[in-house]
């Protein structure tokens, strides 16, 4: 991790003009009664609205970013594998704590574990040389498990320690539920024979922080990622396996997952008319169903702001 320098904080003036106390004081009053407008007048449209629609995947929930309210729960403590919805950890992880021009240099090791583990990955070829940021769109957009390995053992040294790291970020972000085994959500157990577990209300706090990251949210809502040759590596293409962006008005990310044993995963996030909510399904039966419950608890939670815009003065 890089030091910062002391810097001495320079002086600002918050307002060019030196207005009188009763101005601003009024000015204040005006702009939390706006506010306190708006979230009266939701609230009250949530309690006025029908339930939330059913969803058939087991753990779900829906927050509101906007707000900073949960919407709707289902079993949103209960934990259970996750899949390649891991990475959000293992990225956020790599984005605050090592350089994004770092170069890794793929070896057969990193082949050899995409084979071993039947993953998903993003095609990555041995002896290509690719920076850090280069193995975050490899890893979050094909769900490459090669561009997590890669990037564990060339930063930290082996994945046991880069998992170590993560479940100290977990602690350190208040993830009471929360456990990793694997960079990748692939289902490998500790030395303890220990599998990775999380819940639908973890992933939410997880990706609440994880979506503040500019360059985070940049790679979740890219659908699709060119990277020309060069003397260094082959070309690549990688498309996002998030079938939302693209097709679902105002979709921004985040992250499927699929294995046998955490069923069809998927971290969804959508912005519409400056409201911006943050979903979760896990376990679900078919990728499709993942993709119907989401667009399902969109559609429902934009409804809510929909209704308290419309809803007249009393």
């Amino acid at each position: 991790m890089q030091s910062s320098k002391n810097v001495t904080p320079q002086k600002h003036t918050i307002f060019p003009i030196r207005l009188p106390l009763s101005i601003l004081l009024a000015l204040l009053v005006v702009i939390t009664w706006s506010v306190f407008q708006q979230g009266t007048a939701y609230a009250a449209s949530r309690d006025t609205l029908s339930s939330p629609p059913a969803v058939s995947a087991p753990y779900a929930a829906l927050y509101d970013l906007t707000y900073h309210t949960s919407l709707m729960t289902k079993a949103a403590t209960t934990e259970t594998e996750i899949a390649s919805t891991t990475k959000i950890m293992t990225a956020l992880l790599v984005l605050q704590s090592y350089r994004l021009d770092h170069k890794v240099t793929i070896t057969q090791d990193v082949i050899n574990y995409v084979n071993e583990n039947n993953a998903s990955n993003a095609g990555l070829l041995v002896n290509d040389k690719l920076t850090v940021k280069q193995l975050l769109y490899a890893m979050l957009l094909p769900s490459g498990c090669d561009a997590a390995y890669a990037m564990a053992v060339s930063l930290k040294g082996s994945l046991d320690k880069f998992v170590a790291e993560m479940n100290q970020e977990a602690e350190l972000l208040g993830l009471t539920q929360t456990y990793y085994t694997t960079v990748d959500g692939l289902h490998n157990p500790d030395s303890k024979g220990r599998y990775g577990y999380s819940t639908a209300a973890d992933l939410i706090q997880l990706t609440t922080y994880a979506m503040q990251f500019p360059l985070f949210r940049q790679l979740v809502g890219t659908q699709t990622y060119s990277l020309p040759a060069t003397s260094e590596h082959h070309a690549y293409t990688w498309t996002n396996t998030n079938h939302l962006l693209g097709t679902y008005p105002g979709a921004i990310g985040v992250k499927t997952g699929t294995t046998p044993w955490a069923g069809y995963c998927l971290v969804f996030a959508a912005v519409r008319n400056g409201e911006t909510l943050l979903g979760v399904v896990l376990s679900s039966t078919s990728s499709q169903q993942r993709y119907t419950d989401s667009t399902a608890l969109l559609n429902w939670g934009f409804s809510l702001f929909s209704k308290s815009r419309n809803r007249p003065a009393a």
